[in-house]
């Protein structure tokens, strides 16, 4: 998060890219403040691929709360 504060771009990347890459697109989004209700359709939207679904997109949603942010 260092670096995106600094302006610079960071590579987000898993294997097939269909979970763990939306998943922790769709926390960091809800780390910078947008509401948890909306950040998932918005990464679906630009990852048609994504899966959308299981424990770590449901629980991507939470980290406000886990985590105090």
């Amino acid at each position: 998060m260092d670096s995106r504060a600094g302006g610079k771009t960071v590579l987000l990347h898993s294997v097939a890219g269909h979970q763990r890459t939306p998943s922790v697109a769709v926390a960091y989004g809800v780390v910078l403040g947008n509401p948890a209700e909306e950040v998932p359709a918005a990464i679906l939207d630009v990852m048609p691929s994504a899966r959308g679904r299981g424990v770590l997109w449901d629980r991507a949603g939470e980290v406000r709360a886990m985590f105090g942010c």
